[in-house]
């Protein structure tokens, strides 16, 4: 399974423990030499899935956040992106085990 990526991420609870699932952020079309899209590897099955922002994001750096059950890949991954058509960062949340299957929230910052 080749893979290219960067930034690679796995459930915290897994340290240094058998574990299968990878999450990194990776190139997603032709557009430039930054990634755009967040994917995650399972190792033991081979398969692979990724969540295009599309070419007005640039992603940051991805982090795992555990769910409510010891299950691999059972949590939520949490991180920004900076909206280059807009000039805003946003912030996102993806299921770790179906990073293609975006999960969706309703929030509002306010200035001190």
């Amino acid at each position: 399974m080749g893979v290219a990526g960067e930034f690679p991420v796995s459930d915290p609870r897994r340290a240094e423990r058998p574990r299968c699932l990878t999450t990194h952020i990776t190139a997603y079309d032709d557009a430039g030499p930054f990634p755009r899209a967040v994917a995650t590897s399972d190792w033991q099955s081979g398969r692979g899935d990724t969540f295009g922002f599309g070419t007005g994001q640039l992603i940051k750096e991805f982090q795992y956040g555990p769910g409510n059950s010891a299950r691999e890949g059972n949590g939520g991954l949490i991180g920004s992106t900076l909206n280059l058509k807009s000039r805003a960062s946003e912030m996102h949340l993806l299921r770790a085990g179906d990073v293609a299957l975006p999960i969706t929230f309703h929030g509002i910052f306010v200035g001190a």
